[in-house]
């Protein structure tokens, strides 16, 4: 699925300087839950560990995809993290509300 086209036709490109994606693409059916936890649950996560995502009532498995190594604000206890996840022919939003359930 494109998400984003960032040329126009006729447009030159020169990658030496900065390279950019042209375009976009997204997964179909493969979605990205952001959110947060708190540095007292990040001990011992690991990427690629099991997770759920619960979006609009239905349950989907997923897996961490990345988390911060540095608290979101200075001083702060919660880190940013990123759970990967299939919606199978299930067509979800961008925005949608969601929970992720961390499994150990």
């Amino acid at each position: 699925m494109v998400l984003e086209v960032r040329v126009q036709p006729g447009q030159s490109m020169v990658s030496r300087l900065e390279a950019k994606p042209a375009i976009v693409l997204a997964a179909l059916g493969e979605y990205l839950a952001r959110g947060s936890v708190s540095g007292s649950r990040i001990e011992g996560l690991q990427v690629g560990q099991a997770a759920s995502v619960l979006v609009g009532g239905n349950r989907y498995s997923g897996r961490v995809h990345s988390f911060g190594l540095e608290p979101q604000a200075p001083g702060g206890s919660e880190h940013d993290i990123s759970v990967v996840f299939s919606s199978g022919a299930a067509v979800l939003r961008a925005g949608q509300s969601a929970s992720v359930e961390l499994q150990r």
